[in-house]
Formats: C-alpha cells, sequence, structure tokens
C-alpha cells in the first residue's frame, strides 16, 4: 500500500471521528512528508487551522525525537493553541515503519470542564433529593 492510500483511509476516518468525539473535539490528519503544508484534513477546527497549514512545533519534535519509534501513540498530553487548552493524543500513521502521518485528536478542556460541571451539578441535585426524602420521612416517623 502506498503512503498516499494509506493516509487516506485515515482521512476518511476524520468526519466519523469528529461526529463520534462531538464539537468539542478537534481531529486532525497530517501528512509529515510536507511539514510547511501538512494538514490534509480537519474537522470541529478549535484551533483555527485549516487544510493546508503546517505541523505544530510540537509535532515537528516529536518527529525529530523519533518518539514514534517506540509507540504507537501519545495520550492524554497537555496542548495549547490560541490561548486555548487541550486535552490532545497523537497516533503515528506507519508504513512499513516510516512515520508518513499524524492522526491528532483535541479536546477543548474548558468544554470538558462544563460537561463535567453539569454532571455534578445533576449528581448533587439527586443526592439533595434522596437526602430530602430520608429527612422527611424520619420527620414523619417522630
Amino acid at each position: 500500500m502506498t503512503d498516499q492510500e494509506m493516509l487516506q483511509i485515515y482521512t476518511g476516518l476524520v468526519p466519523f471521528l469528529a461526529g463520534v468525539c462531538g464539537p468539542g473535539c478537534e481531529i486532525v490528519v497530517h501528512d509529515v512528508t510536507d511539514p510547511e503544508h501538512s494538514l490534509i484534513a480537519i474537522e470541529n477546527s478549535l484551533s483555527g487551522r485549516q487544510v493546508g497549514y503546517p505541523l505544530t512545533d510540537l509535532s515537528r519534535e516529536l518527529q525529530e525525537k523519533g518518539a514514534y519509534t517506540s509507540a504507537a501513540y501519545i495520550g492524554n498530553y497537555e496542548g495549547k493553541s490560541k490561548g486555548r487548552n487541550f486535552l490532545s493524543s497523537t497516533y503515528f500513521i506507519k508504513n512499513e515503519g516510516r512515520l508518513i502521518g499524524l492522526l491528532c485528536i483535541n479536546k477543548d478542556m474548558v468544554l470538558i470542564f462544563i460537561l463535567l460541571c453539569s454532571v455534578m451539578i445533576r449528581l448533587l441535585r439527586w443526592l439533595l433529593c434522596r437526602l430530602c426524602a430520608v429527612l422527611l420521612l424520619v420527620a414523619a416517623r417522630q
């Protein structure tokens, strides 16, 4: 399989992954053979990037250090772009051991925090309702 055929498989997954992960999650595929125009697919652009943008400094660093030689991916590291914080993961796309691309997933930490707060508020409401019910039962027995 050629490098381009393999990258095509990953670019085809981008809309699916973006749909599953939702609007707070940016999905990107880079072709590392063209670092100045590496971004070949993007959905839910949280970073403001678009097709044709260059590799990020972090992506260049991972490539230069050979991080891909000892791991299939790097997961859940802190990323930053345009003042926004992300929880990021990068999958190394390889063809016969050679790095040819990157599949990157960047989750907006503010949206994750808002979702977590929403869940916590619902949980607290549920607990308060249960506590009130128990208190009413205790009061009724007295």
